[in-house]
């Protein structure tokens, strides 16, 4: 029997098959937020947030607001909980703040915006909760950020979906970017369990884009 229609049918199949599935990856590649909108290229200033460092503990890191040029600044070794958290620009963008563990007791850190001199700065102002938003005019609702409006209303500045059309969940740190045009936020996803650092133009149906994994923002610019 000649096995040769055969073969060329699984050939042909195969090959079907791989090309759809190069298409369906294609699509979802190009889909949804990851793909960085244009605007995002002219984005001023520079981001700081939490995420494992090289070592696998926690580190404070800064990223330009583009998504581009990340660093790592502090990375925490303390025995007792290496851990570094909510990491803030202060002094005009000069320094950052943030709490980390030192000797088994939080403790405020300070460092210039380079990561250089850092240090412990015990104050009462370091922060130990996550916050849902960080500006006092803006609430979040589900998948949605809101802002307040004069005479107690509120208006939709921007949806969060992932890439499949899924809400993503638990949105945090909410804050405002330059001009209030732009937002900066937090999404964790639990089922990828996952965060993003995000920044969205304001507006209902504008897109979000990762600025970076990790957790914690703030932005100066």
């Amino acid at each position: 029997m000649d096995r040769r229609p055969l073969h060329a049918w699984r050939l042909a199949s195969l090959l079907a098959v791989t090309a759809a599935t190069v298409a369906v990856s294609r699509c979802a590649a190009d889909r949804g937020p990851e793909e960085p909108p244009a605007w995002s290229a002219e984005l001023p200033g520079r981001v700081v947030y939490t995420a494992p460092g090289a070592s696998g503990v926690a580190a404070v890191h800064r990223v330009d607001a583009t998504g581009q040029n990340d660093e790592q600044l502090f990375e925490n070794h303390d025995e007792t909980n290496a851990n570094a958290l909510y990491p803030r620009w202060d002094d005009g963008g000069r320094r950052i703040r943030f709490t980390a563990m030192a000797g088994g007791v939080w403790t405020g850190f300070e460092m210039d915006e380079h990561g250089a001199d850092a240090r412990p700065a015990p104050s009462d102002d370091f922060q130990l909760l996550a916050s849902v938003a960080l500006d006092d005019d803006l609430q979040v609702d589900g998948d949605a950020i809101f802002a307040a409006t004069p005479g107690g209303g509120r208006e939709l500045v921007h949806r969060e979906s992932d890439d499949d059309g899924a809400a993503r969940r638990h949105i945090s740190q909410v804050a405002w970017g330059p001009a209030r045009a732009w937002l900066i936020f937090q999404a964790c996803d639990d089922e990828r369990d996952r965060c993003d650092v995000r920044i969205a133009r304001r507006g209902a149906d504008e897109p979000s884009f990762r600025v970076a994994r990790g957790r914690h923002p703030s932005w100066t610019w």
